[in-house]
Order: structure tokens, then sequence, then C-alpha cells
């Protein structure tokens, strides 16, 4: 009996890591690094699904199921924020896969995306805010 209990606790603790949680964050705007130019444009919110705890993050539709092929891990905190950096992958040119880093505040309220491309032509972060995932909105009957 006590045999089967360890086996038991211990496939039970063998899956907790792997658990998993998606939250939705909601686009408020854009900051342009190099004018400091605030901009407001036409962005979905995101699904994040962070997994092995809140170690990894990737993008997800609502039920954790990824959409991208990058992943981005957890690489430290600075400056207050939690930071992830993109797992990278070179492609057969030999350049770097992605393009971006995730920031959060500590509680996980606030969230930055930032983009950087290397020859300086696009430096933005991309504002969200923890929020409710969007009602889903019913089709008309009919076409006029």
């Amino acid at each position: 009996m006590k045999k089967q209990l360890m086996i038991l606790v211990m496939l039970f603790l063998g899956v907790l890591p792997m658990s998993s949680q998606t939250y939705y964050y909601k686009y408020l705007y854009t900051v342009d690094k190099n004018s400091g130019m605030k901009s407001n444009y036409e962005r979905p919110g995101k699904y994040l699904t962070f997994t092995n705890g809140r170690r990894v993050l990737y993008e997800s539709d609502k039920n954790g199921i990824s959409k991208s092929r990058y992943a981005y891990r957890y690489a430290g905190s600075t400056n207050g924020m939690y930071v992830f950096k993109e797992e990278s992958e070179q492609n057969m040119f030999g350049q770097l896969g992605g393009w971006g880093t995730y920031s959060f505040s500590t509680d996980y309220q606030r969230m930055n995306f930032n983009t950087t491309i290397t020859d300086g032509t696009k430096n933005e972060v991309h504002v969200y805010e923890l929020g409710q995932e969007p009602e889903i909105q019913n089709a008309p009957n009919v076409l006029y």
C-alpha cells in the first residue's frame, strides 16, 4: 500500500511542473523608442501561456495551443521587471529568428513586448495590460 501511494505521489509531482496557465493581455498603445512617439494601432490582444512555474512563455490561443514556433525563457529581473528572452533559432541563412523580448511588472498586470530590428528601422515597445478575454461577437443572420 505504501509503495502504491508513493508511486501516485511521484506521478503527481512529476506532472506539476508541466502545468500551464494562459492569460489574455489587452493591447493599449505602442511607443517608438527612437522618437518617443506614442501610437495607438489597431492591434489585437495576445494570449500568453506560461509553463514550468512561469519560467517559459509562448504566444497561444485561449486554450493554450501555441501560435508561434518561438518560446521565451525567463532571463531574470531587471529594473523591477521580469524579463523573458527568446530562445532563438537560426534560419537557413544563418539569421536569428524572432525579434522580441517580453517584460512584465512584478504582479504580471502590465506587459511590454519590445521589438528591435538590428538595422534600427524598428525599435518599438508594445504595451499591454492583463485583461478579460474579448466577448464573442454573434455573427449576423443575414448579409445585406
